[in-house]
């Protein structure tokens, strides 16, 4: 057993270095010290906190965004049809796939511009 709780006779076992019966104490054990290997590497602290706090509206807006979609397309399959409710799927991974191209390529070339902006590097702007 190491600093974290690692038997490593367990994972000789796992890899194929003992007997490959494993009796239900060996493997709860082994859940145990996997939990607690889990558990060293995830703390709560004051960082996790904030990323949390950025996390959970963001995760909160895409799950929102997803279902209006849903419910949309729906509406669209109920009502008009299925052609209708392809063609309107079709159409909006496309165009949803073009702005997330574009919309990547506009957001980095506005950070690098406004970062050579506030360096005095006008040339990198495009002045």
């Amino acid at each position: 057993s190491d600093a974290v709780g690692v038997n490593h006779s367990q994972i000789e076992l796992y890899q194929g270095g003992g007997s490959n019966k494993l009796s239900s104490s060996s493997c709860s054990s082994s859940i145990q010290n996997a939990f607690k290997f889990l558990m060293s590497i995830i703390r709560y602290d004051k960082e996790t906190g904030r990323l949390l706090q950025l996390a959970i509206p963001f995760t909160f807006t895409a799950i929102v965004f997803t279902v209006a979609d849903l419910i949309v397309l729906g509406f669209v399959s109920q009502y008009l049809g299925t052609d209708a409710m392809v063609a309107y799927a079709l159409v909006d991974l496309t165009v949803g796939t073009t702005t997330e191209l574009f919309g990547g390529f506009i957001e980095a070339v506005s950070s690098l511009g406004s970062m050579a902006y506030g360096a005095d590097n006008y040339f990198a702007v495009g002045q």
